[in-house]
């Protein structure tokens, strides 16, 4: 599928058409509009830029960017907001959003934007239905790095920061605020190996006791298990606890979700890198609300926390 994606003013009647369709969304699942104001003329050139996206004659999506006071140029940035970004339901999963945030972040580049910000807002993290932080994270030019503050525009809130391939991310002071380190330790894990991934893996009381071969991709024997099997396990498992308790808070029975973790591994530069593509299906639930169910889960997990910035990771609804 691809998108016919053409410039527009966002007052054109098909992205007003897309506004209300979305601001209806908003009502239907947070019981308001959105609170995030767009003044006039803030999407146009060259200060911005807005895109409606087609298929087969009909406006089905829409998404802009603009440079924002306060953002412009924090800390050496140029940074290039994205707004009013949405794709019809019948779209959805789809790769639309793909083709959109590409197709507007290289706009952006042309102007001499660092990076882009997505701001989830003050009330919500992301609603369905919008493009949010799985889909920037995933698009293949640039990664995701810890957030910043928003705008003057919506004081309190927080966006997602979004380097450009090949920009040098500046050290803050809201990173450093950010690290991921628990009050107590609780529990240590221990494991030795010898012989690298080809070689024995031992736990220190001894529960876990693996001998470990390269896959046959990789040109091993594929007779024993191997890291990224045990990181899938790993990360589906603490994935999984993270769902059930969101979930519970919402009242919502998890107890039989499953998660399943793809682990991706290849060469990348002179190493090689891992990507994780995890995939969650909660027997009765609507898909809309296991994605959102999920999207929460990925902001509690330990194993979410500790690849964000570092490992793409995409976490998508499926069904039961």
């Amino acid at each position: 599928m691809e998108l016919e994606l053409r410039p527009a003013a966002y007052e054109e009647p098909d992205a007003r058409a897309l506004t209300v369709e979305v601001q209806a969304y908003y009502r239907e699942l947070y019981g308001g509009t959105d609170d995030s104001p767009l003044g006039k003329g803030e999407l146009n050139p060259p200060h911005g830029a807005f895109l409606l996206g087609y298929l087969n004659g009909g406006a089905v999506a829409m998404g802009g960017w603009r440079f924002v006071p306060g953002l412009h140029a924090l800390d050496g940035r140029r940074v290039a907001e994205l707004r009013r970004m949405y794709v019809s339901p019948a779209l959805r999963r789809r790769g639309a959003a793909r083709q959109l945030l590409a197709a507007l972040e290289a706009g952006a580049r042309g102007p001499g934007s660092t990076s882009w910000c997505w701001p989830p807002g003050n009330r919500r993290w992301r609603p369905s239905g919008s493009i949010g932080p799985a889909a920037i994270s995933t698009s293949p030019v640039s990664v995701i790095t810890p957030a910043l503050p928003r705008p003057s525009t919506s004081p309190g809130g927080w966006c997602l920061e979004k380097w450009a391939a090949g920009k040098q991310r500046p050290s803050t002071a809201v990173e450093s605020a950010m690290t991921q380190n628990p009050t107590k330790i609780v529990y240590t894990a221990s494991a030795t190996t010898t012989g690298g991934r080809s070689g024995h893996a031992v736990s220190s009381d001894g529960i876990l006791d693996l001998t470990l071969t390269a896959p046959k991709e990789t040109g091993g024997p594929g007779t024993g298990t191997n890291p990224e099997q045990l990181f899938a396990a790993g990360y589906s498992a603490c994935f999984n606890s993270a769902l059930m308790m969101v979930a519970k808070k919402a009242g919502i029975d998890a107890s039989a979700a499953q998660v399943t973790a793809n682990i991706g591994f290849g060469p990348e530069g002179e190493g090689f890198a891992t990507t994780a593509d995890l995939e969650v299906a909660i027997p009765g639930v609507e898909l809309d609300q296991i994605q959102q169910l999920s999207d929460a889960a990925h902001q509690v997990c330990p194993y979410s926390k500790a690849t964000r910035g570092n490992v793409p990771v995409t976490v998508t609804a499926v069904a039961a």
